[in-house]
Order: structure tokens, then C-alpha cells, then sequence
């Protein structure tokens, strides 16, 4: 086991379980698992699954699904990097879309849950492990030491639910943090559908990097705009100037973007 591809094992049949019924998993639906291992999600997923496409890296553990599932003909196993992989190329029928349902690999999470929202019209939702401090600044409240630029890009796209928490004891090897289930559903009503992710992403980590300043000052530093230009933003908004980008609502760096993003052009 190679600790630089974070293999940590799940065996406990009751947390696999509750992970698959958790998901929305519906008999016939298609699935995406990222991280396979030796296939103990996978042979939960296996009878209910119309196809899963298990990616996995380490080559000793796509030997040993092959051989474990050589006789399932609704799993293909694909050894390679999800991450450079083009889901389009996953798809079998026009109208096809997959549940995501994963134990990830946690030093790429935020790697992973980016592409998942680059590909979210081929997703119906995703339910990963995550770590547990990971998934609670996934969730985390404006003003607190939890919200950060993750909770704003990620919230933007998805309706996030901590599912459960998983003790470390439960994977083997333990790994030195405790986990939790999220689930990310796509809003019906997706607030940035019409703006660029990879521009918006970078917009919200610059402003946070600058999280103590005021709001306006950041701006100024970030947009290089005139200062009257940054008030005449923030007052069409009806946002303080001197708020810090911390305590700023999910909806507001949404505005906030587009406005600074049109003022751009």
C-alpha cells in the first residue's frame, strides 16, 4: 500500500451499505467510482448498478478486482488518472448520466469535486468520503473559520449534505483523520450556469486571500479598478465597502462576480 495514493480501506459492510443506500443509487442507473481499491464499495454497487466504472491508479489492485470481479459484465474496470480522463468518453447512450459514489483518494479531493462540477451535466450527484474537516468547511457558515473559498465555489453549483461521519478505526490502514459522507446534488436553479467556473474559482480564492482587508480595498487590489469604480459597484449591490470578503453571503460573491466580471468587458 503506497501512502503518496492515500489508500485507506473501507471493509465495514454496514458503512458501505449506508453509503450506496444514502447515495439515491435507483436499480438501473449507471455509476462512476473514483478510487476503487479491492472493490468493497464496488461489490455493494454491483447489483443494483446498470454499469460502474471503477478508475483505479495502482496497478496490483486492478489486477486483484479483475480477478475478483471477472465475471461481473456490468463493471468495467479502468486503470489510469480520473483526473485526465474525458467522462464524455464514459457515456454509452445519448441521454446517459451517472451517479458519482466514491471513497476518493483525499489528497485530491479538491482536484476531483472541480472536475465533477466541469462535468456536471453527465452527474446526476455525487457522494464521496471525504475528510472530515474537508467536508465540514464544505458546509461551512459565513463569518466562521470554516467557510473559506472552497465553501463558496462549491456551494455555487451543488446543495451539499454532511451525511455521516466515519471513525478513522473503520479503514485500514487507519488514517490519522476521521471521515464524513457528503452529497452534492446539482441546484435545479444553478446561480453561475451562465459564468466561466475556472474564472469564478480564482475570483473567490483571490478575495479570501485577502480576507482581512475590507471588501473594497480588496477589490481594488484584485480588479485594479478606480476606487469609484469599486464604490459604484458596491453601492449597485447594496454591499458595505468595509465588510471583510469572510462574512460575505454565498449570494453576494455571486453578484459580486458578475458585476466585476461584466464592469471586465
Amino acid at each position: 500500500m503506497r501512502a503518496k495514493l492515500s489508500q485507506h480501506f473501507l471493509f465495514d459492510g454496514n458503512i458501505l451499505n449506508k453509503i450506496v443506500n444514502l447515495s439515491g443509487l435507483k436499480r438501473g442507473e449507471s455509476v462512476i467510482e473514483i478510487g476503487a481499491g479491492m472493490g468493497t464499495l464496488t461489490e455493494v454497487l454491483l447489483p443494483d448498478a446498470k454499469r460502474i466504472c471503477a478508475f483505479e491508479l495502482d496497478r496490483k489492485l486492478v489486477s486483484i478486482m479483475k480477478e475478483r470481479f471477472s465475471r461481473k459484465m456490468n463493471l468495467e474496470i479502468i486503470q489510469g488518472n480520473f483526473l485526465k480522463f474525458n467522462l464524455a468518453d464514459l457515456k454509452k447512450e445519448e441521454n446517459e448520466k451517472f451517479r458519482v459514489i466514491a471513497n476518493i483518494p483525499y489528497a485530491i479531493t479538491t482536484d476531483i469535486i472541480s472536475k465533477l462540477i466541469n462535468n456536471r451535466k453527465l452527474i446526476s450527484s455525487a457522494t464521496l468520503t471525504v475528510q472530515k474537516e474537508y467536508g465540514e468547511r464544505l458546509v461551512g457558515k459565513p463569518g466562521t473559520k470554516k467557510y473559506s473559498a472552497l465553501t463558496v465555489f462549491v456551494n455555487s453549483y451543488a446543495d451539499i449534505d454532511l451525511l455521516f461521519k466515519i471513525q478513522a478505526a473503520a479503514f485500514s490502514p487507519a488514517p490519522k483523520v476521521d471521515s464524513v459522507v457528503v452529497k452534492l446534488d446539482w441546484n435545479v436553479k444553478e446561480k453561475v450556469l451562465d459564468l466561466d467556473s475556472k474564472k469564478f474559482s480564482l475570483f473567490v480564492k483571490l478575495l479570501f486571500s485577502e480576507r482581512r482587508k475590507q471588501l473594497k480595498n480588496s477589490l481594488k487590489i484584485l480588479t485594479k479598478f478606480e476606487s469609484d469604480v469599486v464604490e459604484g459597484i458596491l453601492k449597485k449591490l447594496n454591499i458595505p465597502g468595509n465588510i471583510r470578503p469572510e462574512k460575505l453571503l454565498l449570494d453576494e460573491f455571486i453578484m459580486l462576480f458578475k458585476e466585476v466580471y461584466w464592469n471586465e468587458k
